[in-house]
């Protein structure tokens, strides 16, 4: 979801002289993230964008959004620090764009807020699919979805990538789990380009985990969140994660442990996705995080022909020129 934006925003603020990103790069990101779940991507026909991400759907419509992203990401996280809530994924299933209610939202309103047992009324901002939830509000998956890519770009400096990553990540979700889940994200993208370390070898693999779980803890306020992000990031196998725990699904926590299982696992990479699919819950995100992950780690002679096969000509076309401008200026062939 606004996926492209990031990659858009990053190539359009990109600075060579200096090996940084245009101090704005945040504010760029924002104003494309905004049109995008208005408009959907125009390079490729889309007219009508869709928000999954509960965390997104409040913050693009908070009024310093487009100013000042990350004041407004962390104030609505402090202002629904009390809302620990159950939400029926039907709940909202039968919304439309055409819904009368959508002009009564006051997004300074604290009471527009429901209660722990009631849908939440989100901003009138176009989908004809309800979000999937996560338990506490802020910690959905809807910053990490979109954030590995961020592992490219200087993928040879890795303060830098951290530094772009939190930016990124802090334009829509400042909680400490999400900022230090896309952390982790990036930094084993990072180090996986860097060719420093065997990717056959599981002790190799063991330093890349343990170096970008070291980066991420430092994002994290306390022992319990410290204490919650080791039990995902040390889960034994998929089943573990629970991925298809009810009102919980979207927790940003289960997406990253299916990336960090990817890496660990030695199977296939369409054996690994399938078991993963299989196992239901948010799918499509987990498989977006793990399969950035480990197509990242075989490699793209790796990926299942069919599967690429299957992609969409208008879309993989667009990709391919994102990707070849994005490695035009890095200097990669």
């Amino acid at each position: 979801m606004g996926g492209h934006g990031v990659v858009d925003s990053g190539l359009s603020a990109w600075q060579h002289e200096d090996c940084r990103f245009h101090p704005n790069y945040e504010l760029e990101y924002a104003r494309r993230l905004y049109d995008w779940c208005l408009h959907g991507n125009a390079e490729i026909g889309e007219t009508t964008g869709i928000v999954l991400s509960e965390t997104i759907r409040e913050v693009i419509e908070h009024s310093e959004f487009l100013k000042n992203p990350h004041s407004a990401a962390q104030k609505i996280i402090e202002k629904s620090t009390v809302h620990v809530y159950a939400v029926d994924p039907q709940c909202n299933a039968n919304e439309t764009d055409d819904d009368d209610d959508d002009d009564d939202y006051d997004s300074s309103d604290d009471s527009f807020y429901s209660d722990t047992e009631s849908c939440r009324k989100y901003p009138p901002f176009p989908s004809s699919h309800p979000c999937i939830p996560s338990r506490q509000f802020g910690t959905d998956n809807g910053a990490l979805v979109q954030i590995a890519i961020l592992g490219v770009p200087y993928f040879h400096h890795p303060d830098e990538v951290e530094a772009n990553t939190s930016r990124i990540c802090r334009t829509t979700h400042s909680h400490p789990l999400c900022v230090a889940s896309c952390v982790v994200t990036t930094s084993l993208v990072s180090q996986m380009l860097q060719g420093r370390n065997s990717l056959s070898c599981h002790k190799s693999l063991e330093e890349i985990l343990s170096c970008a779980i070291t980066k991420a803890t430092k994002y994290l306020d306390n022992s319990e969140q410290i204490e919650e992000l080791n039990r995902y990031v040390n889960c034994s196998s998929i089943q573990n994660l629970t991925v298809g725990e009810q009102y919980n699904m979207s927790y940003v926590l289960k997406a990253l442990g299916a990336a960090v299982l990817a890496v660990k696992s030695p199977l296939s990479y369409k054996s690994f996705m399938l078991n993963l699919f299989m196992e239901g819950g948010d799918s499509n995100s987990n498989g977006c995080v793990a399969g950035a992950i480990l197509g990242c780690k075989v490699g793209y002679s790796k990926l299942p022909p069919e599967w690429l096969n299957g992609l969409r000509k208008q879309e993989t076309e667009w990709l391919n020129l994102k990707i070849n401008h994005l490695l035009d200026m890095i200097g990669l062939p």
